[in-house]
C-alpha cells in the first residue's frame, strides 16, 4: 500500500486493478472503464443509491460479485460499477470490514491446488485391496 496516496494495486477476477482505499466509502465501486476491461461480467440490478462526498448522485450501471485478492487475501465481493471513466476504483469498509464467512483464504496461496517440490512416499500393506471411493 501507498500510505501517502493510499493506493493499491489488486486483482479482480485475476484482472490487475488500481484501487483507492476509502474509509468513507460503504461500498467497493469501479469505473466502467475497469468492467469494461475485465471483459465486461454479467451485471445484477443494484438497488443503493450512491452521493459522492459532496451530495452527487453516482451513476451506477449495476453490480457483480468477483474474486478480489490483495497481497494477503482473497475474498468473494459485490463490486459496483459506476458509469464513469477514471484511473482507479474504490475500495470501501463493505471489503474493509469483510464478514469472516465470506472469507476464501487469508494464508499465502497454499490453497490453489499446487505443490511444488515435494516428492510423495506411498506405503501399501500387503495383502490388502484396492477400493474405490465415489468424491
Amino acid at each position: 500500500m501507498n500510505y501517502t496516496n493510499s493506493e493499491i494495486s489488486v486483482k479482480i477476477n485475476d484482472y490487475n486493478i488500481k484501487m483507492q482505499v476509502d474509509t468513507g466509502s460503504q461500498v467497493t465501486i469501479i469505473p466502467k472503464n475497469f468492467w469494461e476491461l475485465m471483459s465486461k461480467p454479467k451485471l445484477q440490478k443494484c438497488y443503493l443509491r450512491l452521493k459522492q462526498f459532496d451530495g452527487t448522485v453516482i451513476k451506477v450501471l449495476g453490480e457483480f460479485e468477483a474474486t478480489l485478492e490483495t497481497e494477503s487475501k482473497m475474498n468473494i465481493v459485490r463490486i459496483i460499477v459506476a458509469d464513469c471513466t477514471k484511473n482507479h476504483g474504490l475500495i470501501g469498509m463493505d471489503v474493509l470490514n469483510i464478514n469472516a464467512t465470506k472469507l476464501v483464504n487469508s494464508i499465502e496461496p497454499l490453497v490453489h491446488g499446487r505443490l511444488i517440490n515435494y516428492k510423495a512416499n506411498i506405503l501399501l500393506k500387503n495383502g490388502v485391496q484396492p477400493t474405490y471411493f465415489e468424491a
